[in-house]
């Protein structure tokens, strides 16, 4: 049936009935668990709060990309910056193998 009919047909309609039920999955706060992942938050100060907490629970070097998995939508070079930006200011350490924090 062409688009056109479709809205002629519905047109007239004056009142209906019906209910839609749409399945919304919740805006995760930051630290919340997304399908077995942390919620990666919108602002960069959250985000750093978050990331920072995260590398405080390592007890192995990790890398950008390790981190970043941990997080839902997290990209490794956002992730990256951060773990340099943390070791820039004292609150994250590089390790001895490249491209490796700690806490």
């Amino acid at each position: 049936m062409p688009a056109e009919s479709v809205l002629k047909k519905f047109k007239n309609i004056e009142c209906c009935d019906a209910v839609l039920a749409v399945e919304v999955e919740p805006e995760s706060k930051p630290g919340e668990q997304r399908g077995g992942r942390l919620a990666w938050p919108k602002t960069l100060s959250e985000r750093v709060k978050a990331l920072s907490a995260a590398l405080a629970t390592v007890k192995e070097p990790v890398t950008a990309a390790e981190m970043a998995k941990r997080f839902a939508r997290a990209k490794a070079g956002d992730v990256g910056e951060i773990l340099e930006t943390l070791c820039a200011v004292g609150k994250a350490r590089r390790a001895k193998a490249d491209g490796t924090f700690l806490p």
